[in-house]
């Protein structure tokens, strides 16, 4: 093996050290080594005592490193303080564990190599194969419940169902049975009290809600208005419509006139003509039309004034029934009535009227009329529908008109 050149002594500092490996190289690259013998003395001749001051790896705090001895990162285990510590040019600094700190830098991990973890994708899989009630997972479970419970209608305790969860139609199929079932007969418990069932029946035809039947007025209390009167088998007025008139040409009445009541009640009450001195009339309408032929009607009347005179007059064939003459117009003037007419819808008789009237006489006095009427000409014994209050010219200023049936008359 050829000699081992030397290499020149160097101390612990980078530049030495630095130079030192230079040589090494240099000399290593010149030498044909063959065999461990070879390496082992040629390394041995290199690196002696001699050619390298003698750098501790450890030291207590009081004999750490000075002088040329002393480079930044300069590294040893300190004694005094158990620790492994660098110098960092200004102060020695204890190393840390060092490593990868940062998990997504490490390699291998998307291997499923490892006993202890599993890929997501390892693990969804397990999961999927574990259900069921006895699973012992509570994924498959709402408030502890499992689905079929809320199928069933018995766990509700709020909302409304829909109507396609009832299979049938009758109120009396529902849950209570007969104690729901529809009512058909007086004094039969369903739905309603057999009690109840037999006031409602009890009501009267054409009744309104602010009429009170057969009512005692002693049981009457304060607080609305309201209405009585009898049952038609018992007689009395049953109120049909009424009308309030506003400079009106006539004021009619066209419904609820047929064979439901024996008689009707025409009433007027403040009743002003627009114009002055003028007759106050009454026509009959027959099949909608009302008659205003000239030998259509018959009346007659019996007045008395407050001189105390008094005085007959008639008409056997005229438009209309008059009922008084020269109503007054004035401030403060004015009439009322009442008309009673009899069985409009009788096709054997004629349709008879008897009735009323207190008025101003246009001259200023006091009237009072007593009248009847009957139809004839065109209308004779045709059943009347309707009834029409007008005067002789101008229209009707103001007034309330009302008409009743009188049941049981």
């Amino acid at each position: 093996m050829p000699k081992v050149p030397s290499i020149p002594p160097f101390s612990a500092d980078p530049q030495s050290l630095f130079a030192a490996m230079a040589a090494v190289r240099d000399i290593l690259n010149g030498m044909n080594l063959s065999g461990a013998e070879d390496w082992a003395t040629v390394l041995g001749s290199i690196f002696t005592t001699t050619s390298l001051e003698a750098v501790n790896d450890s030291w207590t705090t009081a004999g750490r490193p000075t002088g040329a001895s002393l480079w930044v990162g300069r590294a040893g285990f300190n004694t005094t303080l158990s620790r492994f510590e660098v110098w960092s040019s200004t102060a020695w600094v204890q190393l840390s564990a060092g490593g990868v700190t940062d998990h997504g830098l490490l390699t291998g991990l998307g291997d499923d190599d490892h006993t202890q973890y599993l890929l997501t994708t390892a693990l969804l899989a397990k999961i999927l194969l574990i259900d069921g009630a006895a699973s012992g997972i509570d994924a498959d479970l709402l408030d502890g419940q499992h689905g079929a419970y809320y199928l069933d209608a018995a766990n509700l305790n709020a909302g409304i169902l829909p109507a396609a969860r009832f299979d049938d139609t009758a109120h009396g199929n529902r849950g209570g049975g007969a104690l729901h079932a529809d009512v058909v007969a007086a004094g039969a418990d369903g739905f309603m009290t057999g009690a109840d069932k037999s006031k409602l029946d009890g009501i009267e035809a054409l009744a309104e809600a602010n009429n009170i039947s057969d009512a005692d007025a002693t049981d009457l209390t304060d607080g609305g208005t309201t209405t009585l009167h009898s049952h038609a088998g018992n007689g009395g007025l049953v109120h049909i419509t009424s009308q309030t008139a506003s400079n009106d040409a006539t004021i009619d009445f066209t419904s609820g006139i047929d064979n439901t009541y024996d008689a009707y009640l025409l009433i007027g009450s403040a009743v002003v003509p627009a114009t002055d001195a003028v007759t106050a009339m009454v026509r009959a309408s027959v099949g909608g039309v009302f008659k205003s032929g000239a030998s259509d009607y018959g009346w007659a009347r019996f007045a008395w004034n407050s001189g105390g005179t008094s005085s007959t007059t008639g008409d056997g064939s005229d438009t209309a029934w008059d009922i008084a003459t020269s109503i007054g117009s004035a401030a403060g003037e004015g009439m009322r009535f009442s008309i009673i007419i009899g069985s409009p819808s009788n096709t054997s008789l004629r349709t008879l009227c008897s009735g009323n009237v207190s008025y101003d006489h246009s001259g200023g006095s006091l009237l009072g009329i007593s009248f009847s009427g009957r139809t004839v000409g065109t209308i004779g014994t045709s059943a009347v529908d309707g009834f029409r209050f007008l005067f002789s010219s101008g229209n009707v200023e103001s007034g309330e008109f009302t008409l009743y049936g009188l049941a049981g008359a």
